[in-house]
């Protein structure tokens, strides 16, 4: 009666779309049949479902350490798979097999590959020929599937996967193979009403707050979170283009239906594109629940910008010119509240203005055109910046000359984008026409959006340090009243205000 070993399965499918794990079930059939043959005794069993073993992947194979691991401690003698490519196509990994075979006597054997004594030299040299092979032709097969997936974007045909963008779902054809997409009926209205109160300054976090509050999920059924929404919004599927990592900054067109209108797809790239962006308060920094200072508030003496801070012991906020955080001069503090104040009665002090409605009536309604002329000068702009780059590469500038036009390009870059935020922020402006409408708007509106609106009108709020002589500590006198006491001090930081802050607005 022949000696039955100890031996451990192995088993892995690189893609495993439809989650079903037939693949490892055919494999573990045939095992079964190669165990009976060899006189195995599995005492172990290992899955990798749905991962890539090739050079290319970055993705860990939990079950092929733990093997690896179990046959170093002596757990069994044999490791069977299917073929040798379904432990490992990289050159670097089969030297740990030939380890355990030469340090650990482990065995290998195969259904569909042939079996080696990787114990002696002419078998470690052959299995280290097939590998190289096995390395070569994942790589072989990698370049055509992403040639193929290059083709297809080009085309405008849908990748094939089974999962669609959010806001569509996925069309079938002939033998259920995915051919495109459609506009979900629900979904993707959904994400056009996100989309427009993203531009008329509702945060992230407040419009998925809102959905889930109603109950409204995505189209898997789960709960809205700004990074879903964010992600949903800017995919170029969502005006029917498709993009490819070996054709950056290349969109191709499609055959589906858009969800967003170009112009619209790029103002919400305008306002979410910056991957630091967070969640902030009125007009850019955070600190308690609301908190103004860091994002157009600055230092006047050294121009950085002011964060928020809370007093450690009466809890107000104030905002600081911060030495570490910023490297700024650390001057100038001033309180939050009233800096708000101010900065809210003089915008709606402008806003009631004969000035104000002037200009008013003097602006555009539509902006779509200008936008997009600006819009295509930076791109204009971008191709001239590398052409003096390469110019200089060339030997045609040399490098003072190359590096004089790419800050010219760089200064009107920097003109263009102002001129762009400007229209973007009409946006907010439109819907103001007086300041009962501006009363109306911040009554109603979240923190994201006090501070869009705020940015809509201001470009800057300078900040300058404490009036030199000006008293900065008030006590009250014997003959006044607390509530006269208290209309003096407020008059007094008014003054204040007026002398150390400086608004500048958008034109």
């Amino acid at each position: 009666m022949a000696i039955r070993r100890r031996a451990a399965k192995y088993r892995r499918i690189s893609d495993d779309r439809e989650g079903r794990e037939l693949g490892v079930t055919r494999q573990d059939e045939d095992l079964d049949l190669l165990g009976e043959r060899l006189n195995l005794d599995f005492v172990a069993d290992f899955v990798d479902n749905d991962i890539s073993a090739s050079t290319k992947s970055q993705k860990k194979r939990p079950d092929y350490q733990r093997m690896l691991a179990g046959a170093r401690a002596g757990e069994f003698e044999v490791i069977a798979a299917y073929t040798s490519g379904r432990l490992t196509r990289r050159p670097r990994e089969h030297e740990d097999l030939i380890d355990l075979a030469v340090q650990y006597g482990i065995e290998f054997a195969y259904v569909r590959s042939p079996s080696f004594d990787l114990r002696t030299a002419q078998g470690r040299r052959i299995a280290r020929t097939l590998a190289a092979q096995d390395a070569g032709e994942a790589e072989e097969i990698a370049e055509r599937v992403q040639r193929d997936t290059l083709r297809r974007a080009k085309a405008g045909l849908w990748h094939g996967g089974s999962i669609a963008p959010q806001g569509y779902e996925l069309v079938h054809g002939e033998k259920d193979r995915v051919i495109g997409l459609r506009l979900h009926p629900t979904q993707s209205a959904l994400l056009q009403e996100g989309a427009r109160r993203l531009l008329a300054g509702e945060s992230l976090y407040a419009i998925c707050n809102d959905w889930n509050s109603r109950g409204l999920t995505t189209r898997d059924g789960a709960h809205w979170r700004s990074s879903t929404l964010r992600r949903a919004l800017l995919s170029p599927s969502a005006i029917a283009k498709r993009a490819h990592k070996d054709a950056p900054g290349e969109l191709f067109d499609t055959d589906w239906p858009a969800l967003l209108e170009r112009d619209t797809w790029d103002r919400l790239h305008d306002l979410l594109g910056d991957p630091k962006r967070k969640f902030q308060a009125i007009d850019g920094s955070y600190a308690g629940k609301r908190a103004m200072g860091g994002g157009v508030s600055v230092c006047d003496p050294c121009g950085k910008k002011l964060i928020s801070q809370r007093h450690s012991r009466n809890g107000q906020v104030r905002l600081i010119c911060h030495r570490q955080a910023t490297g700024g001069c650390g001057v100038v503090t001033i309180n939050y509240a009233l800096l708000e104040s101010f900065v809210l009665d003089m915008l709606l002090a402008r806003l009631d203005s004969p000035e104000f409605h002037a200009a008013l009536a003097t602006k555009p309604t539509d902006t779509t055109d200008q936008e997009r002329a600006l819009r295509d000068e930076l791109e204009q702009l971008e191709v001239q910046r590398k052409r003096a780059g390469q110019s200089f590469v060339l030997g045609i500038m040399t490098e003072a000359e190359a590096q004089q036009a790419v800050r010219e390009v760089e200064e009107r870059q920097a003109k263009i984008s102002g001129e762009l935020a400007s229209l973007v922020a009409s946006l907010v402006v439109s819907e103001v026409r007086s300041a009962d409408d501006a009363r109306k708007l911040w009554a109603s509106a979240d923190v994201s959006r006090r501070r869009r609106f705020v940015q809509s009108f201001v470009t800057e709020v300078r900040v300058k340090p404490w009036p030199e002589g000006r008293c900065s500590t008030l006590t009250r006198r014997k003959t006044e009243s607390e509530e006269e006491f208290t209309e003096r001090k407020w008059e007094h930081d008014r003054e204040t205000a007026r002398l150390r802050i400086d608004i500048r607005w958008r034109q």
